[in-house]
């Protein structure tokens, strides 16, 4: 988890426990490790076994949700004084992708993790990252110093 976001948070975030177990599981495998041959442009988690399948199912079907980025953005708005407040006024015409990023990234998870859920390739997180940390080191924002603490 990342500074200012307590673990609690992230388990009372409507998840029962064998879907953050499954989630958390997955989410160690990394992001494109697609087996040779295999062609696509959206990352994978290539299953081999039933509970990486599993795995791969609770993230498809919590990546579906569309509530999940609200809810999640509402806990870190909570627990992080007011960050997801403070970087949509500063950015106010700020892309979805780019924030739900950065909302994933600021509650800690890595990037395999990201790239699965936004279903993205990890250079295009990379480089997104890169991005919105350039506009916020260059913004005259007050609250540039908490926008970066979260965009590790």
């Amino acid at each position: 988890m990342s500074p200012g976001f307590p673990a609690r948070a992230w388990r009372s975030a409507s998840f029962s426990t064998s879907t953050e177990a499954s989630i958390r599981t997955a989410f160690r495998s990394p992001c494109s490790n697609a087996p040779s041959g295999s062609t696509g442009s959206t990352p994978q988690l290539w299953a081999k076994s039933k509970a990486a399948r599993e795995a791969q199912r609770a993230i498809e079907e919590i990546a579906g949700d569309p509530d999940l980025y609200t809810r999640l953005e509402a806990r870190l708005d909570a627990s992080a004084d007011g960050v997801m407040r403070h970087l949509h006024e500063a950015f106010p015409n700020i892309k979805e992708i780019d924030s739900r990023m950065y909302t994933l990234n600021a509650i800690g998870l890595t990037i395999p993790a990201i790239c699965m859920l936004l279903k993205e390739r990890r250079e295009v997180i990379y480089n997104r990252r890169l991005r919105l940390r350039s506009r916020i080191q260059e913004s005259d924002t007050p609250h540039r110093d908490q926008l970066l603490k979260y965009l590790r």
